[in-house]
């Protein structure tokens, strides 16, 4: 199965509201991503929490939490207590944030005014659960951000789209997920130490660290794979790519660079893995034999390695072609052909392949050799017509 990917990201910022009371203010902002359940613009991010810090000493000034609200039909921010400015105007304060704050995915808030971090991020196993979470930083003073300290938040997350076709025309595919294999799964995260108001995305050595499970090896079965089931039963993939994500839309997860599994029975690198049921035309009117797994009552993973190089803030979608000519197929049998075993709704997995082996066998080739005419011996002779 040929796996190839397309990269596509969106960076500019969009400008979509503003608070202004008598103490300190925000301004949110938020990088512009092409999702529908992502947060797209200020107008996704219901929340954030931000900590204050005295730019002097690092000593925390305040740390609390602002709610998007709507007065009078405008969009602002409210927080149950009112902050102000030190009485020396030319103090500056320096702002760290994250929000929503609710999707702070399993971690752990550490902030001390020089190293804020939220440690033990682990996005969650189901694409339909994982969230996003935004990250700004930057400093301002009672004389300059009057009209309110602009927070610009940054995606920290990189978004994972899967699309399949089926290229052949014998061949029918029902598919009901798809799973990411193989990846780092929690991570440590450091907070922007210099203005985010800007259109540069974060970089990812930047602000990730402690990547795991550890690069390298094998790893444990089913502590490191995504998977997305929200794609019906029978849904038979079509002649163009299309999502294999349903209505999950994308997966999103933590940056990072992997090598590709070597599509062998060791689960040793990243992988992309189709849970489908493989179907082939007989000739015979609509007669079909199954190919894929061997039990047409359940399910099995299909797999080609990848090499991620994810970054955040960018969204990565790739194209799988299956059966694309005598060099194409089907992938080869998940390393953890079992796990994770959807159960939501219940969906069998066949345990009986092999990992590492390939899903279906190379495409058929006919060698065509023609017999020459030989003479008789003994020729019939001569006839003589009368």
């Amino acid at each position: 199965m040929a796996g190839a990917f397309l990269l596509s990201s969106c960076s500019y910022d969009e400008t979509v509201e503003s608070y202004k009371g008598n103490g300190i203010s925000f301004r949110t902002f938020t990088d512009n991503v092409t999702r529908s359940t992502a947060i797209n613009d200020a107008s996704g991010l219901t929340d954030f929490k931000v900590a204050a810090y005295k730019d002097a000493d690092k000593s925390l000034y305040f740390k609390d939490t602002w709610t998007k609200a709507t007065d009078a039909g405008t969009n602002s921010w409210n927080c149950s207590n009112i902050y102000y400015w030190p009485g020396d105007n030319s103090a500056q304060l320096n702002f760290s944030a994250y929000g929503p704050v609710a999707n702070i995915n399993g971690g752990t808030e550490t902030f001390d005014g020089t190293s804020n971090k939220i440690t033990g991020i682990s996005p969650a196993v189901n694409a339909k659960d994982q969230t996003e979470l935004l990250v700004a930083y930057n400093t301002g003073t009672g004389a300059s951000s009057q009209a309110g300290v602009n927070m610009q938040f940054k995606h920290i997350f990189s978004q994972i789209v899967v699309q399949a076709k089926n290229a052949s025309n014998v061949h029918r595919i029902e598919v009901k997920g798809v799973k990411l294999g193989h990846l780092h799964s929690t991570a440590d995260l450091t907070m922007p130490s210099a203005s985010t108001d800007n259109n540069d995305l974060l970089q990812r050595n930047t602000i990730w660290g402690n990547l795991s499970p550890a690069t390298g090896g094998n790893w444990d079965a089913g502590k490191n794979s995504y998977v997305s089931k929200a794609i019906a039963d029978n849904t038979n993939m079509s002649a163009d790519y299309t999502s294999l994500m349903g209505t999950d839309n994308s997966f999103i997860v933590i940056p990072q660079n992997m090598t590709a599994w070597t599509q062998t029975a060791d689960n040793d690198g990243a992988y992309i893995s189709v849970l489908c049921r493989i179907w082939q035309k007989t000739g015979n009117g609509a007669d079909e034999i199954l190919l894929y797994p061997s039990d047409g009552t359940k399910w099995g993973w299909a797999a080609v390695g990848i090499a991620p190089d994810w970054n955040p803030g960018y969204k990565y979608t790739y194209n799988l072609s299956f059966f694309d000519g005598e060099n194409g197929g089907a992938g080869t049998v998940d390393p953890d052909p079992t796990d994770p075993d959807p159960t939501d709704p219940t969906v069998p997995i066949d345990p009986t392949p092999n990992p590492g082996d390939p899903v279906v066998g190379g495409a058929i080739k006919i060698n065509v050799t023609v017999d020459t005419w030989e003479d008789a011996t003994p020729q019939p002779g001569d006839i003589v017509m009368k």
